[in-house]
């Protein structure tokens, strides 16, 4: 299941146009109104009434029954069943890197089984490169994506390479470097060209591609 939020609400970590997948929900079975968990912008795992955002995708695969009551139906992400993952998400610990890494890779789980390439690749482009979750949509589109797919993203990356802050560059050049397309060598000759600018382990993996 995956929200997008209707309107800025910067006093509950919220964004315009941003996707929040959901790592758990409950359904109330007096009014039948539902409730999402998702990570805010402050990086809380907090709940949310789903009037709040836009329905991107309602996927109920991969969830599990949580608990329930008389009244509330409790689902849970399977990927993130583990009974001590909220507690340790906030021990401030080694523990609570394990979660957060565990907690990325849910949401990257997430998007990759709910929305195609194409959309994907559709929102990145109204959210920005610049977005703090932009890296979620790039890896979760490497996941999906066909050479064809591949080649698309490419011309789309060209004049924007430049844009890309190091982490998600790093990891659309590790990405880009695994095909063998004319739009792909053009990218990293441009990189090559300018390659006092990128670091030494970039670097050789354009040198490698371009088998330089």
């Amino acid at each position: 299941m995956i929200l997008q939020s209707k309107r800025n609400v910067s006093s509950e970590g919220l964004t315009i146009n941003r996707l929040y997948p959901v790592i758990a929900y409950e359904i109330n079975l007096d009014n039948d109104i539902s409730a999402c968990k998702i990570m805010d912008d402050n990086r809380s795992l907090s709940w949310r009434q789903i009037d709040r955002f836009d329905v991107v995708s309602y996927t109920k695969e991969g969830y599990i029954k949580a608990g329930d009551d008389n009244r509330v139906l409790k689902y849970l992400y399977e990927n993130l069943s583990d009974k001590d993952f909220f507690v340790d998400y906030y021990s401030e610990n080694e523990k609570s890197i394990i979660a957060s890494e565990k907690l990325e890779n849910a949401f990257i789980s997430i998007l990759s089984n709910e929305l195609d390439s194409k959309e994907l690749l559709s929102y990145l482009e109204i959210l920005g490169y610049q977005d703090e979750n932009a890296d979620l949509l790039v890896k979760a589109f490497f996941i999906k994506a066909k050479e064809n797919d591949i080649n698309i993203f490419a011309k789309m990356l060209y004049d924007k390479i430049y844009m890309l802050n190091n982490y998600l560059f790093e990891i659309i050049i590790k990405s880009l470097s695994y095909y063998k397309t004319t739009e792909i060598e053009s990218i990293f000759m441009e990189l090559y060209i300018n390659s006092s600018s990128y670091s030494e382990e970039i670097m050789k993996i354009v040198s490698n591609y371009l088998n330089i």
